[in-house]
């Protein structure tokens, strides 16, 4: 099995976890951490569901890119960790975005 199926079905069991066990107060080690979202319990609750969900489908994708890659052979390791990167930061701008515009 490769490392990075591996890597990325770790990463899908964390994002389920994180979806189901959210955290519903403000806390130091874990949930959705920025100034923004730890302004107000409603702001924390709000973003760290809308990054569980996000976060899900960037590890879903990811996901199903490494399985077609494993399946057709492709050499797309090299690209994996900058994928992750990419949605984690698209993941924290969509996420501040719609906390500063939340009505």
């Amino acid at each position: 099995m490769n490392n990075y199926l591996i890597f990325t079905v770790i990463l899908l069991a964390f994002s389920f976890l994180y979806l189901i066990f959210n955290p519903s107060e403000i806390s130091k080690y874990w949930g959705y951490r920025t100034f923004q979202s730890m302004k107000s319990v409603s702001n924390w609750k709000y973003a760290n569901k809308l990054a569980s969900m996000i976060f899900l489908v960037i590890t879903s994708i990811l996901f199903i890119i490494v399985l077609i890659s494993n399946c057709y052979n492709l050499k797309l390791e090299k690209y994996i960790i900058g994928l992750l990167g990419i949605g984690i930061i698209f993941m924290f701008v969509l996420v501040e975005i719609k906390l500063k515009y939340k009505k």
